[in-house]
């Protein structure tokens, strides 16, 4: 057997716009150090795809599919094996000619799936960078996401993305070195499920949103210069938004004392939050280690 390709997808955190980008907002989306990577190896004489996933080194999930419609003949859970399968099929729609031929895939996730990174994205990316289509195609096909952690798990630097009636635009951009330098990113300890939370934002956020603000927000975030102006913007951000999900800022509910602003990311409730401070990481470090969160990155430790 020969390996035919070798593919990695960054992981990804969005740092400003979350929920407001499904409404054709603005978002700021990091990509993460940590992602994903894909091996795959040609077995011409074989009539199937044998499917391994490894997190962080260890083995997680085996499945084996026949190639006339990617049907799962052996696996180690039906789910997961079901829901690649859905990938596969809407990747052969795209290209016909693709895995026509036995082959073995081998997948690693170099960070813990509770953290909410993306490994969705990041297998429907190098899933499309082995079939040769478009990962937009897939996701779209798959999700009801914005789509910026596809353009994430794709940069290599920080992006500033939108979408429109499922037609992405993005551009790389460089975020302030306050940012960079004052911002620690702590991860709570509940996996929060994105899909879920999309769905309750979709309910709720009926009326009409600031758009532009949170696009305005964005641009001010870029040029921010001082702890003041980024926890300021963070801080906008979650009031507008507390309201449209029902749910109180995370600043409010668990770090009230922090001396300085704390930002969820993601899904409200779990994942990771942002927080900014004018204090040194020996503060940041000492004050979330009391409150039981000893998962805590500096912007370099995690992010591009």
């Amino acid at each position: 057997m020969e390996c035919e390709a070798s593919h990695f997808a960054h992981g990804k955190l969005m740092l400003m716009g979350e929920f407001f980008v499904l409404r054709g907002a603005t978002c700021i989306s990091a990509p993460s150090i940590y992602g994903q990577s894909l091996k795959v190896t040609s077995n011409p004489g074989s009539q199937l795809l044998k499917w391994q996933t490894y997190i962080q080194g260890k083995h997680w999930f085996t499945a084996d599919y026949g190639l006339d419609d990617f049907e799962v003949t052996d696996c180690s859970d039906r789910f997961l094996a079901e829901s690649f399968a859905r990938l596969l099929r809407i990747a052969r729609e795209l290209n016909p000619s693709f895995l026509l031929e036995g082959a073995c895939g081998e997948t690693n996730l170099t960070f813990p799936q509770c953290w909410g990174l993306g490994s969705s994205s990041t297998i429907t990316k190098l899933l499309s960078d082995w079939a040769g289509v478009n990962p937009f195609d897939i996701h779209f096909a798959t999700s009801n996401g914005s789509g910026y952690d596809i353009a994430s798990a794709m940069s290599n630097k920080p992006i500033v993305y939108k979408c429109i009636d499922e037609k992405p635009e993005y551009y790389e951009v460089e975020l302030p070195e306050v940012v960079k330098s004052c911002c620690y990113f702590i991860y709570l300890g509940k996996k929060q499920s994105s899909q879920k939370s999309v769905k309750l934002f979709l309910q709720k956020g009926q009326q009409e949103l600031p758009v532009e603000r949170i696009n305005q927000m964005n641009e001010e975030f870029l040029r921010s210069t001082s702890v003041d102006d980024v926890s300021k913007l963070m801080r906008e951000h979650d009031l507008i938004l507390s309201p449209i999900l029902d749910l109180k800022r995370v600043k409010e509910v668990a770090f009230n004392s922090f001396e300085g602003e704390v930002k969820s990311l993601g899904a409200w409730g779990g994942d990771f939050v942002m927080a900014c401070t004018e204090h040194d990481r020996d503060y940041v470090e000492r004050y979330f280690t009391k409150m039981g969160l000893d998962t805590i990155f500096s912007y370099n430790d995690l992010l591009l």
